[in-house]
């Protein structure tokens, strides 16, 4: 198995920002999407002449075992914990200074809340969504 997906887009806060908005505005809110509705979210993104980062988009989108399963049907050893991992490294109370400046997303961020890289974590980027 190979690992296609090497490097993360420099600017994980716009990405995430970017593919969320694009995910909700075609599909709503959910919890999850499917590896389909982020890939097409991510050819519509600002991000998709650069680099396909679609697989990064996944690892923040998708759930565990729709993410796993894309990637073996397609013979890829990716690492969706540690994948989303780096890219909620992205994001951090430095970026939202203010959480209201994130309030234009009109996302569910119930995914944050559902997946703890860390103790806390879930609960401390569930609290900057909280009131918005």
């Amino acid at each position: 198995m190979s690992d296609p997906c090497a490097l993360p887009p420099a600017s994980k806060k716009e990405f995430i920002t970017d593919i969320g908005k694009k995910l909700v505005s075609a599909h709503g809110k959910q919890d999850f999407y499917t590896p389909a509705e982020v890939q097409e979210a991510h050819k519509n993104s600002k991000q998709y002449h650069e680099t396909d980062y679609a697989c990064w988009a996944m690892s923040v989108f998708c759930d565990q075992s729709s993410f796993n399963l894309y990637h073996e049907l397609r013979g890829e050893d990716c690492d969706y914990t540690a994948m989303k991992t780096e890219m909620l490294k992205g994001i951090s109370a430095d970026h939202f200074a203010n959480p209201t400046e994130i309030s234009h997303l009109d996302a569910d961020a119930s995914w944050l809340e559902t997946f703890n890289i860390a103790d806390g974590l879930g609960e401390f980027f569930g609290s900057i969504f909280d009131g918005i």
